[in-house]
């Protein structure tokens, strides 16, 4: 059974837990409702226990306001910890932990920032100090902050919580609470803007359901907008806007098949989380040539754990530059639809120790909030890279994008010549040829105003220029990967003579 942040807190201060960081994205939120909790538990059990913890009381501190009482009672607490001095006496993170000893028994203290703090030696030592004083009478320090790397001195010895984003009844009950104090009527659609708030910490639901009012009236679509404006702000996600459907894909009847049969099945995914060129990204991650900072190794050991608790799987699709594996990835969202997020793992990385880490789990986090049920697609140009417990949480396959066939190719072009308006004008010989580069030529051919022959002029094919790495990917995937033009694994078919090109129109 997961608890919740309410639940552990609870159950903490009952057991005399003297040290708390709590990872949270509003810790202004976080700190108003602490003492809610803790003091409605306290009067529920007062009710039936005599002995327990004394009534709380709590003090909540910043570098800038100093130390403050966080309920009226709770002045007592404030002012015997101050004794004979003012907040701004208090400002000193290592002043404010040695006046914490005077605190009242059954007293918290919470700080907001706590992770800005840790990064003082001074201060750890003051809050390793707090351990046994506060463990004896039922005070309590919390650190509030995004994420926590806990010195060794006190990692131990301090219980670390993470705050999950609110669920769909707290986002609910946050935008009911808005449009109520604002004497508006709540809005009828509010299974739609649930669903276009999940993923964001309190303060950013109330702030996008306002934005998005206009006119009295809530606008759905403006708070999508908000929304992925959000979660594109969390480093290393991105919202793909891509308008792709699986019609647009010519060719590719394997991926296609299965992508149709995974969204229409007993568990279809809500989310796609889509990861390109995941071996360049993860560089150094694993291998005799790792990455000495071990920032590559950090970001994969967290995608692999958070893959493995939260049941998530997917695919990797290797194959030639331009031969559909993004355009499938973005493309198998629309079925649903149900959202697409680009994972950055280079956009996780940061300069400053610690911040990688920190990037990587709050993106984790994102994800794990915005949907229940995540399918990953990774693409690739090659797996000699990929570490094989990466490959293992793929667990959907390995599937191969082999350059078009002629068939492929025949009705690629037709998506192309159609999109472009081009009706007339001979063909290329495209032997060889990948969807991208028909793409291209279509485009260029439209903005020159030229045949879609001449046009072939400026395309330099793949297949030229890379001879000996798509046949190593041919040996590699022959009957191991699955084939996405094809039902069943891949087997190379070696292609028919080409008839010289055709004409379209007159």
């Amino acid at each position: 059974m997961v608890r919740t942040v309410k639940e552990d807190l609870v159950r903490y201060r009952g057991k005399g837990v003297p040290l708390v960081a709590i990872c949270t994205a509003d810790e202004h939120v976080l700190e108003a409702n602490i003492p809610l909790w803790l003091e409605e538990a306290w009067r529920e059990k007062a009710k039936t226990k005599k002995d327990g913890p004394p009534e709380p009381m709590f003090v909540g501190w910043d570098c800038v306001t100093g130390p403050y009482a966080l309920t009226r009672k709770s002045t007592v607490a404030l002012q015997k910890m101050l004794g004979d001095k003012e907040p701004a006496d208090l400002l000193n993170p290592v002043d404010l932990m040695l006046a914490a000893k005077n605190l009242p028994s059954g007293s918290m203290l919470i700080v907001r920032g706590g992770h800005k703090i840790l990064q003082s030696w001074g201060c750890v030592q003051a809050i390793a100090n707090l351990r046994d004083p506060f463990k004896g009478d039922f005070r309590m320090l919390v650190l509030l902050g995004p994420d926590f790397q806990l010195p060794v001195e006190i990692a131990k010895n301090t219980a670390l919580l993470d705050e999950a984003l609110p669920d769909e009844e707290a986002r609910a009950n946050i935008v009911t609470r808005l449009f109520e104090d604002n004497g508006m009527a709540v809005p009828k659609e509010m299974p739609k803007i649930v669903q276009a708030t999940h993923g964001l910490p309190p303060f950013t639901i109330e702030q996008a359901a306002a934005l998005s009012v206009i006119q009295g009236k809530l606008d759905i679509d403006v708070l999508w907008k908000r929304w992925k404006q959000a979660v594109n702000a969390v480093k290393g996600l991105r919202v793909l806007n891509s308008q792709f459907k699986l019609d647009d894909i010519g060719g590719l009847a394997g991926i296609k098949d299965f992508a149709q049969l995974l969204m229409a099945g007993e568990n279809p995914p809500d989310c796609i989380v889509f990861i390109d060129e995941i071996e360049k990204a993860l560089a150094g991650a694993s291998g005799q040539l790792g990455d000495s900072s071990g920032v590559s190794q950090d970001i994969l050991g967290t995608l692999l754990s958070w893959m493995e608790e939260s049941n998530a799987t997917g695919l990797i699709a290797v194959g030639p530059p331009g031969a559909g594996k993004s355009l499938s990835a973005q493309a198998i969202g629309s079925i649903g639809p149900v959202p697409t997020i680009a994972l950055d793992i280079g956009g996780l990385k940061g300069s400053y120790v610690g911040e990688s880490e920190q990037n990587t789990r709050d993106a984790m986090r994102t994800l794990a909030s915005v949907a229940k049920r995540h399918f990953f697609i990774a693409t690739c140009n090659g797996l000699s890279g990929l570490p094989p417990e990466l490959k293992r949480r793929f667990r959907y396959g390995i599937w191969f994008f082999d350059l078009p066939s002629p068939e492929e190719r025949a009705a690629i072009w037709k998506i192309h010549l159609k999109r472009t308006g081009i009706t007339k004008g001979e063909l290329p010989d495209d032997d060889g040829w990948t969807g991208a580069e028909i793409r291209t030529c279509c485009d260029l051919a439209r903005d020159l105003k030229i045949s879609p022959k001449e046009a072939a002029t400026w395309i330099a094919p793949v297949s030229r220029s890379m001879v000996e790495q798509l046949a190593s990917l041919r040996s590699s995937a022959e009957g191991r990967w699955l084939s996405a033009s094809a039902k069943g694994l891949y087997h190379r078919v070696e292609p028919q003579e080409r008839i010289g090109g055709r004409k379209i129109g007159e």
